[in-house]
């Protein structure tokens, strides 16, 4: 056989596979509790349209349910506001108060999703996110990173999400031009399964 008639059949075979290796991992189902140990919940505003700032919360809880399709999936979640960190304590003091998040009056952040959809490497997760006791349905841009077990036996699996919402329909903060409106979300998430 010639090169002409090996390239050929080269094509063939790499034209069937690639659809096949396009359709990537497929959902482990199942329900899985977040493992904040290996997990994060981050943002970033822009201050006075030069800079950002960059935080975290640092204690927070969820829930993934998981079945074949994206449409099965189901995620909750709830953030402590007086977790939040943004290496400034002084200015973690200000984000609590009553000028932004009022921790003491509303001292968590909730979010339930309402419907998912897409691929395990593009989901579209929307939901109602909770801040200050006023709900807001939001959309998140996901993926499902894989599954694994880990050494002692537990099946984990991996998503990620982000995605913007604004802090002012939160009543998040004064009017201030100083402070961009704008929040980026990003959420790397492992979870265990439930025995």
């Amino acid at each position: 056989m010639n090169m002409k008639s090996n390239a050929v059949r080269f094509v063939s075979v790499a034209s069937f596979l690639l659809p096949l290796v396009s359709m990537g991992a497929s959902f482990a189902p199942g329900s899985y509790k977040v493992d904040a140990s290996h997990a994060k919940v981050t943002f970033k505003v822009t201050h006075l349209l030069i800079s950002e700032v960059e935080g975290k919360f640092k204690n927070f809880e969820g829930d993934v349910v998981l079945g074949k399709k994206a449409e099965d999936i189901k995620i909750n979640g709830t953030i402590d506001v007086g977790s939040i960190d943004t290496t400034s304590e002084k200015r973690d003091g200000h984000l609590k108060s009553p000028d932004f998040f009022n921790a003491e009056k509303f001292p968590k952040i909730t979010f339930v999703s309402k419907k998912v959809s897409g691929s395990p490497e593009k989901l579209k997760i929307v939901g109602d996110l909770t801040i200050k006791d006023k709900t807001e349905e939001v959309t998140l841009n996901g993926k499902y990173v894989g599954e694994a077990k880990d050494d002692y036996g537990n099946e984990r699996v991996g998503l990620k999400a982000e995605g913007k919402i604004s802090r002012k329909a939160f009543g998040v903060g004064s009017p201030s031009k100083a402070i961009g409106d704008e929040i980026t979300l990003e959420i790397v998430v492992e979870a265990i399964k439930n025995k």
